[in-house]
């Protein structure tokens, strides 16, 4: 779902990710403080609403990825990074290739703001979480 609360798209506008496994409290929670984030921030959005089902392609992530590569938005605020990636890995990856087209991230639960201006070693230290992961996965 689309929710476009300004007409235009223009290199100042924000995209809001909100994905969820199910419709439960939790997932009604996160879409509403990412709705008061960007009301509070006074953000001109587009908001994305992923509804997941086990084993099924995320087509409004897709949707909003084919957005960025274009630099449709500055921004991409979700509630929480496991929300945006399924892994560490893909998380890095994607974080990269945003980063790398000068679009914030950020994070409003960790409370993390991400940009062109990361630090290698913040990318060294998200790589060492990914490994890890994989890791962790591989010994199960």
């Amino acid at each position: 779902m689309l929710f476009n609360n300004k007409l235009g798209v223009n290199r100042g506008k924000s995209a809001i990710y909100n994905s969820s496994s199910f419709l439960n409290d939790k997932s009604v929670n996160s879409k509403v403080r990412l709705l008061q984030y960007a009301i509070d921030k006074n953000l001109k959005f587009d908001f994305y609403n992923e509804v997941e089902l086990p084993g099924k392609s995320r087509p409004e992530k897709k949707l909003l990825l084919q957005k960025l590569r274009t630099q449709e938005y500055s921004m991409v605020v979700v509630f929480k990074l496991n929300c945006w990636a399924r892994s560490s890995k893909e998380l890095i990856l994607e974080l990269k290739e945003i980063l790398d087209n000068g679009i914030q991230f950020v994070s409003i639960s960790e409370n993390k703001v991400f940009s062109a201006k990361i630090e290698e070693h913040q990318y060294k230290i998200l790589d060492v979480f990914a490994e890890f992961e994989l890791s962790l996965i591989s010994q199960r």
